[in-house]
């Protein structure tokens, strides 16, 4: 029965057809207009056409195509009696034995030429609509579910030139101890550095059901000494020709429990606003977020954003104590949309790292580790850190963090759109540490506290805190780089603070990471073609407070090509 669906539907369409051409035939003979405007007909001619649309509905009824109902009103609208559809049908007499038949007589009704095109054209688009919907000689059609699935993607290439200050310390070491870790050290001070550096990345987007939709994306993995940076994705090139490796960033689940209120769960992305002062560009979280988008008027959008992030996650072993760090955080803010292409958007967040502070081992028994775990794998340089083995173990050091970090950020945009597609906008944002307290870190890490490294003025992290990070940009041009011709500049100003955010998770392009910075940047973006563009970016960044000086100038030269 399922072959004979598409004939069935098909058959139906010529006596719908038919009734269509009938109800026209019958008007246009009962229209004195329509037949002033045709060839002359005689009476007889006339008569003829009545009888033929007559047999015609009669046989509509007769094979239930329509009701005798239905036919009755047909009749009414071509201005025949309705009564007429009753009448018996008069059989020709036969002619009597031996006389001759009569000679036929051909009779043909007058349609109009705008009739047979209303008809010819209302065919032509059903055929065709029936046609796409039921994907008529398209070979190998895909199944229906792929219409629910969309791809997207980016490739980066990246040439990426250190130049180092001639003056930075020359030995490693004293930059190592002065960062207080030797997890992520610190390789080259001095030697000038050039490199290229690739970053693919393919994503998956599907529609599950009306309101749930899943999302994975896969990403190229760094190298050699980047490969546990969080906030890296780039592969240096020139590794002996080893393959580059891939991962997964995102894999989530969200479900739209409203238009407006949506609950995401998994690998998520970013889903705060805000530069790349506290948060890394890219930068994926293991998530549960909950995101409300109100409308407030018709230029005003409001915009809420709670989130628990699964940071670090340790199981205990022997002699070693189980470990979790969480994020909970906040953010509430509005944007808007005015006539003039004019926009803003301006926010503030709230960012509680919730035991990411490190723990001190206990002095007895001697090589204690029960704190281990509090040491995060990977470190930037910058925040102030001790050694959590001081008491246990001083011959095998082991840094975690010292300060508790609770974030205070302020986030503001706007851009003025009166000669758009040309833009003039300015970005400023505005961090502060407000979980530092000197008084419980030196509570908290006891004897450690007289091993801290000292800063340019000779005071440690706990006896001068440095808590505060800002940045302010001005930007000119199209506010993103789609088509061939497109393009944008822009400088800044950036500074961050030893204690200001945390160092790992900010924005690796400024120093090659970390805190303890402040930065001068320029940099211009033209569009190559069609959703490729060429980015140009001058970074010179310098150390702040810790002592030996660290100094990088920084060119990066973008390719990037999205889909």
């Amino acid at each position: 029965m399922k072959n004979m669906k598409p004939h069935m539907k098909r058959t139906r369409n010529p006596l719908k057809k038919a009734l269509a051409l009938a109800l026209a035939v019958a008007t246009t003979v009962a229209c004195p207009a329509s037949l002033a405007q045709a060839p002359a007909a005689s009476g007889d001619n006339v008569e003829q056409v009545r009888k033929t649309v007559l047999n015609l509905i009669r046989a509509l009824v007769d094979q239930g195509v329509i009701t005798a109902a239905k036919a009755q009103e047909m009749l009414r609208q071509a201005g025949m009696d309705p009564a007429a559809l009753a009448e018996p049908q008069v059989t020709q007499a036969v002619p009597p034995a031996g006389a001759e038949p009569p000679k036929p007589v051909v009779r043909v009704p007058y349609v109009p030429e705008v009739v047979k095109d209303q008809i010819r054209d209302e065919v032509k688009q059903e055929v065709l609509a029936q046609a796409r919907a039921e994907r008529w000689g398209e070979p190998g059609a895909l199944p229906p579910w792929l219409d629910r699935i969309s791809f997207y993607g980016d490739v980066k290439i990246r040439f990426q030139s250190d130049r180092y200050d001639s003056s930075n310390d020359p030995f490693v070491q004293q930059i190592n101890a002065a960062f207080g870790q030797p997890q992520g050290t610190i390789t080259d001070s001095t030697e000038n550095r050039d490199r290229m550096r690739v970053r693919g990345r393919l994503g998956v987007d599907a529609k599950v059901a009306d309101t749930v939709e899943a999302g994975a994306r896969i990403v190229t993995t760094a190298a050699s000494e980047d490969q546990y940076n969080p906030t890296s994705e780039y592969f240096d090139a020139g590794q002996s020709n080893q393959r580059y490796g891939a991962a997964i960033d995102l894999t989530f689940l969200r479900w739209n429990i409203l238009p407006s209120v949506s609950l995401s769960g998994g690998r998520v992305a970013n889903p705060y606003i805000g530069t790349d002062l506290v948060w890394a560009p890219n930068t994926t979280f293991d998530s549960a977020v909950l995101q409300w988008n109100p409308r407030l008027s018709q230029s005003w959008t409001g915009f809420a954003t709670l989130g628990a992030h699964w940071l670090l996650s340790t199981s205990s072993s022997p002699g070693v104590e189980s470990r979790n760090t969480w994020l909970y955080s906040l953010q509430a803010g509005a944007n808007a949309n005015w006539a003039d292409h004019s926009t803003f958007t301006g926010g503030a967040a709230y960012y509680d790292f919730y035991h990411i502070e490190g723990e001190l081992n206990p002095a007895l028994p001697a090589g204690n580790s029960l704190y281990a775990n509090s040491a995060v794998p990977y470190r930037k340089p910058g925040n102030t850190t001790f050694n959590i083995n001081f008491l246990s173990n001083l011959s095998s050091p082991l840094y975690a963090l010292a300060p508790q970090y609770r974030l205070l950020d302020l986030y503001t945009h706007y851009e003025w759109g009166r000669f758009d597609p040309l833009r003039i906008g300015g970005t400023a944002e505005f961090v502060r540490n407000v979980g530092f307290n000197a008084q419980e870190i030196t509570n908290r890490i006891g004897l450690a506290a007289q091993a801290l490294p000292t800063d340019n003025t000779g005071a440690t992290g706990l006896q001068r805190p440095r808590v505060i990070g800002f940045l302010a940009e001005f930007q000119i041009g199209a506010s993103s780089i789609v088509r061939r011709g497109d393009w944008n500049a822009f400088i800044g100003y950036r500074r961050l603070e030893r204690d200001s955010v945390v160092a790992e998770l900010t924005s690796a392009d400024y120093r090659l990471g970390g805190t303890d910075q402040t930065a001068e940047y320029v940099g211009f973006s033209y569009g190559l073609a069609r959703n490729t563009a060429l980015i140009v970016h001058y970074i010179a960044a310098k150390s702040l407070d810790l002592a030996p000086q660290y100094n990088i100038d920084t060119w990066l030269v973008d390719v990037q090509a999205s889909f």
